[in-house]
């Protein structure tokens, strides 16, 4: 979805906002997001690529966190939502 002030907004299948945290890399693939940061940003679920609306399969694979969960991620970074958002699709924070 487009937002006038930020521009293109990923969201997920049930609306909800996703974000990229900018202490992440994307080459190497690593979340920097770990213990206490885990508790206002939960890495987004995989989702079935025959699902995607707007985003070409081939930027959109699975990262494998430290604790062994798979992470999706978009264009080698990973992605998440941020637990204070309380509507889909409404911008609340900026990771």
């Amino acid at each position: 979805m487009k937002d006038e002030k930020l521009g293109t907004i990923v969201r997920d299948g049930k609306g909800r906002m996703l974000y990229r945290f900018t202490k992440d890399t994307a080459r190497p693939m690593k979340s920097n997001c770990l213990d206490d940061c885990l508790m206002l940003w939960k890495p987004a679920k995989l989702v079935d690529k025959k699902d995607l609306k707007g985003i070409g399969p081939k930027f959109v694979i699975p990262y494998k966190r430290p604790d062994g969960t798979q992470q999706l991620t978009l264009d080698c970074r990973p992605l998440y939502w941020y637990t204070g958002d309380k509507e889909p699709a409404t911008p609340t924070a900026t990771g």
